[in-house]
């Protein structure tokens, strides 16, 4: 049986690695299935974004399984982790991790 300081220490454990799964981190390159879209996610929050022949920056954050960009001009967009080599748009369009 456990005494009660081992049975704090294993709940405190625990209760890390729960904390730490939540918080989920993007960085590298998603790319759609022809190329045509592509996001390259930097540790420092900032994203550049190169649909076609354009390209754009803007800066991300991540919240639970959710990115949320931010153009320079503003406007915020969305984006679901589906799993760490996925992301999906609402449209279903899927991103995939090179």
């Amino acid at each position: 049986m456990l005494n009660r300081s081992s049975m704090i220490r294993s709940i405190l454990i625990i209760l890390l690695f729960t904390i730490a799964s939540c918080n989920k981190k993007v960085n590298g390159l998603y790319k759609d299935l022809d190329s045509y879209r592509q996001y390259d996610f930097k540790e420092n929050g900032k994203v550049s974004i190169l649909i076609g022949s354009e390209r754009y920056e803007a800066t991300y954050d991540v919240s639970g399984n959710t990115i949320i960009f931010t153009s320079y001009a503003g406007v915020k967009s969305k984006i679901t982790i589906q799993s760490d080599s996925v992301l999906v748009f609402d449209n279903g369009i899927k991103l995939f991790k090179r």
